[in-house]
C-alpha cells in the first residue's frame, strides 16, 4: 500500500471493544483466546503467527495466531490469550499491553475463539516451544490491514461446501479463523 501508516495503539484502543467476552462456565462450546500482537521493529511493524507443530492433535502444521483453551486458572481471556503466548512462543507481556478485543470468532473444530489485540512498541524476544510451534513468521502489519490481500477459496467435506478466506505472505498460505480473524482487524482499522 502507498504511503502505509500504521495505526497508533492508542488509535486502535478506541476502535476494538475494551471489554472482552467473559469466560462461562458452562459454555456450549469450548472457550479459547489467541493473542494477535502487534510489534514495532524500527519503522516496520508485524504479527507473530505460528506454524504449528505437525504432532499436534488439533491445526496440525497450520499456519494460526499463539492462542489455546481457557484453563481453570485462568481470570479472563486476554489472560488466556497472553499465557498461551508466552507458553508458545516465549513471550512476556503486560496486561496493559493489551488494547481490546476482536468479535469471537468459531471454529470448524469447535471452538469459541477470542481474538485479543494488544502492542508491543519493540519485537519481543521470542522462544518457541518445539513441542508446539515449528516456526515462527513475522507478517507485516501493512499486509495484514490491505483489505485487496484477502481472498475467498472453498473445500467441500462430506458433501458440503465451506467457503473461507486466505491470504498469502511468500510461501505461506493463511486461511480458516486466522485469516479471518486478520481480516476482521483490517475491515476494523480501513
Amino acid at each position: 500500500m502507498k504511503g502505509f501508516c500504521p495505526p497508533e495503539p492508542e488509535h486502535l484502543r478506541r476502535l476494538l471493544s475494551a471489554t472482552a467476552p467473559v469466560i462461562r462456565e458452562n459454555a456450549g462450546a469450548p472457550q479459547a483466546a489467541v493473542l494477535l500482537l502487534i510489534y514495532a521493529d524500527g519503522k516496520d511493524s508485524f504479527i507473530p503467527l505460528t506454524l504449528r507443530s505437525n504432532d499436534l492433535p488439533v491445526h496440525a502444521g497450520q499456519i494460526c495466531l499463539p492462542g489455546g483453551r481457557v484453563q481453570n486458572a485462568d481470570v479472563s481471556l486476554p489472560a488466556t490469550a497472553l499465557r498461551e503466548a508466552n507458553e508458545e512462543i516465549g513471550v512476556q507481556l503486560e496486561q496493559s499491553c493489551v488494547l481490546g478485543c476482536l468479535p469471537v470468532t468459531n471454529t470448524i473444530s469447535g471452538f469459541e475463539v477470542t481474538p485479543v489485540v494488544a502492542w508491543t512498541s519493540s519485537p519481543p524476544e521470542f522462544q518457541l516451544d518445539p513441542r508446539e510451534v515449528n516456526a515462527l513468521i513475522a507478517l507485516p502489519l501493512e499486509l495484514a490491514l490491505d483489505l485487496s490481500l484477502y481472498k475467498q477459496d472453498h473445500v467441500i467435506e462430506n458433501g458440503s461446501t465451506r467457503e473461507f478466506y486466505f491470504i498469502e505472505f511468500g510461501e505461506h498460505y493463511i486461511w480458516g479463523a486466522t485469516a479471518r480473524i486478520l481480516r476482521s482487524l483490517a475491515c476494523l482499522v480501513r
